[in-house]
């Protein structure tokens, strides 16, 4: 006699949208930012095209898998211009270049062996 066998299995995933994605990268990058400065750095980009405000998960979509090229993509207009990160307080502020992971990781490279207070410096 053959038995008749029925099985139900429900599975549930959890992903990440790509702005939750992209936020978390980032979230790692200024941590890695502040362990290193002991200051804590914004994200800004203002595109000199059409004069949005970038969200900072727009920032990192708009980057390029390129170490050389340091700008991000405006989504509205499509113009490439080079977005910062600032730390201000009440002695004034400070700005950098904001790079991506790749570019981050590339200026690292070589660097391994160096303390976090001899990269500080």
């Amino acid at each position: 006699m053959h038995e008749l066998r029925m099985e139900m299995r429900q599975e549930q995933r959890q992903e990440l949208t790509l702005a939750q994605r992209m936020e978390q990268r980032l979230s790692l990058h200024l941590a890695l930012l502040q362990t290193l400065r002991g200051e804590k750095f914004k994200p800004e980009g203002a595109c000199p095209g059409c004069g949005k405000t970038l969200k900072p998960y727009e920032i990192m979509q708009g980057f390029r898998r390129d170490t050389d090229d340091t700008t991000t993509k405006c989504p509205r207009c499509k113009t490439r211009f080079q977005p910062i990160l600032k730390h201000s307080d009440r002695s004034g502020y400070m700005e950098y270049k904001f790079y991506c992971p790749v570019q981050t990781l590339a200026r690292l490279s070589g660097k391994e062996d160096i303390s976090p207070r001899e990269f500080k410096n």
